[in-house]
């Protein structure tokens, strides 16, 4: 188990901004209470995955317009966790918003694929301005990262909701899986 600092994160990816060789670059408004600085978690999948979401925000942003990153808390999700079935300790929310260029539900998708996860649900079509997706590890059985991306017009709004999942309350899952059946020692972190 790891700790996650994702206000490093950020820095991270706005000092690789800003040592690119785009001329105009948008800012970068992180907005993150002082007592939530990052979460646990195996591996540095979901650290990639903070920095390749945010990166692919600037790219896609308007230079002139700035990218604002907001990272809060949440106790429950009432309505996703009874859809899931599934009952995290807390939720870490990352919301993104910026103004795109261009679509931003291919690549959020690439990149999830790219890391590793799988679509266990996917909410929304094609065309649809509101889509919200589930992924999980190919041996996962519960959503790892939930994606919700909003557009209306320019303004993209990209939030990932991450389940902190140590020793969490789990019930009977619509999503079991044949790697993972009802073991209790199977994945209980991220």
């Amino acid at each position: 188990m790891r700790h996650i600092d994702l206000s490093v994160c950020v820095s991270e990816v706005v000092m690789e901004m800003n040592n690119s060789g785009r001329d105009a670059k948008p800012s970068v408004q992180l907005s993150i209470p002082a007592d939530i600085s990052g979460f646990r978690c195996k591996g540095n999948d979901l650290e990639q995955m903070m920095k390749r979401f945010l990166s692919g925000a600037v790219a896609a942003s308007q230079p002139e317009e700035s990218v604002q990153v907001e990272i809060t808390e949440k106790a429950k999700m009432k309505g996703l966790e009874s859809f899931f079935a599934f009952s995290p300790l807390r939720w870490v929310h990352c919301s993104i918003v910026f103004q795109a260029v261009s679509k931003f539900t291919d690549p959020a998708k690439f990149i999830l694929r790219d890391l590793g996860y799988r679509c266990l649900e996917w909410i929304g079509g094609e065309d649809s301005d509101d889509q919200l997706g589930a992924y999980c590890r190919d041996s996962g059985e519960y959503p790892e990262i939930i994606l919700y991306l909003s557009r209306w017009k320019t303004r993209v709004r990209c939030d990932l909701l991450i389940p902190v999942v140590e020793h969490a309350n789990r019930s009977a899952s619509r999503f079991r899986s044949a790697a993972c059946p009802e073991n209790p020692g199977c994945s209980d972190t991220l």
